[in-house]
């Protein structure tokens, strides 16, 4: 390996090995990777599954004596001590995440020193079922970054988080981001991360920037207002003009309910953005059924059948001429992304898995398919 490769490791990964060092706790990681990408994101959804305290700490916003507390008198023992800060005492397991570690001068670094490596300040220890993690972005993301003293950086393990688009499409349906944000990078992967430092440029995309637009599309909702405005604020003048063209196509596909209830089978246009806004309508729109019938028992379960074989029955109509890559995304999405319960002895769904066609590459594609799908 030459010395310009990095090992890098995906979101999903990255998950993964936080769980084996939470499991040790005296062994601290720093995600390295640039703006906007979801450190910090996987970081507090650690905290939350492990059902810990979850306390930020920006080194560069604190001076040295900040962090290691302020001595007082000790009028019993004729001494003085040290009183920690308040946001090392808490009741509990706690995650201690020193975010934007680097961003703060090697002066204000060097009093992280013993925090990392012996879980201590000063005479307080962490408690052992404490856990640190580090985060920064590297001088190429053209950030305020300090470099990390060498005996410093030897005392964690670094991971380099890179953006995968795999990754952030599950993240994005399970957490509801509006649908045309969701369609929209699905017809163009390229543009969920296009970092751009020139200086006349503020903002660009990001995974943290199309959840912007998300939350902005979700609170705009009805209203007439001009968007575009919010969107280039957000991810950049170019890709705001191409996902706003594309919202146009979205908002003028047919009634996707009339599709789920079997009114519409055939697809017009046939044009590949309408294809993407579709399919994502389709998915979204079986998710609420879904929940219709299985949380707020609005729909009987035969009902909901009936509207999962409409959907499988659209995609598979070769007079769509819907791509077999397509259809497999569109079941990806509701078999694993969104979890639905899928009775796969309907109709088209058996028409489906007896096809080889998609039902090698969903097969191969899928641990544990029994699952997932049921009757």
């Amino acid at each position: 390996m030459s010395k310009k490769e990095i090992v890098e490791v995906t979101p999903a990964s990255l998950a993964n090995m936080l769980d084996v060092l939470f499991e040790i706790r005296n062994i601290s990681p720093f995600i390295w990777g640039g703006p906007g990408i979801g450190k910090s994101s996987i970081v507090s959804a650690l905290a939350k599954k492990k059902n810990m305290n979850f306390v930020d700490i920006r080194l560069s916003m604190m001076e040295p004596s900040t962090i290691m507390g302020i001595m007082i008198p000790d009028i019993t023992n004729a001494t003085s001590k040290w009183l920690p800060p308040s946001f090392f005492k808490n009741d509990g397991p706690t995650l201690y995440f020193f975010d934007e570690f680097n961003s703060a001068p090697p002066t204000i670094q060097a009093v992280a020193y013993q925090i990392i490596l012996d879980r201590k300040i000063g005479p307080h220890s962490l408690n052992d079922t404490d856990f640190i993690v580090a985060a920064g972005n590297t001088v190429s993301d053209k950030g305020i970054t300090f470099k990390m003293p060498n005996p410093l950086a030897n005392r964690f393990v670094h991971l380099n988080l890179k953006v995968n688009f795999d990754d952030f499409y599950n993240y994005a349906v399970k957490n509801k981001l509006h649908q045309h944000v969701v369609g929209y990078l699905n017809y163009q992967k390229g543009d969920l991360y296009v970092p751009d430092y020139s200086p006349e440029v503020r903002g660009f995309p990001t995974p943290r920037s199309w959840e912007f637009v998300s939350r902005i599309l979700y609170k705009v909702g009805d209203r007439n207002i001009d968007i575009l405005p919010l969107v280039a604020g957000a991810v950049g003048e170019g890709v705001a003009y191409k996902f706003l063209s594309y919202r146009r196509v979205a908002e003028s596909v047919v009634n996707i309910n009339e599709i789920i209830t079997g009114k519409i089978k055939e697809m017009r246009p046939k044009n590949i953005d309408v294809c993407y806004a579709t399919i994502t309508a389709l998915c979204y729109t079986l998710a609420d059924y879904y929940e219709a019938y299985k949380t707020k028992k609005e729909i009987s379960k035969k009902l909901y059948d009936t509207y999962c074989d409409n959907f499988m029955g659209y995609l598979l109509n070769p007079k769509n001429e819907i791509q077999p890559e397509m259809v497999i995304m569109a079941v990806r999405t509701c078999l694993t992304a969104l979890d639905l319960d899928i009775n796969v002895d309907t109709p088209n769904w058996d028409a489906f898995f007896r096809n080889e066609t998609y039902a090698r590459p969903i097969m191969n594609a899928f641990s544990g398919l029994d699952k997932k799908v049921g009757s």
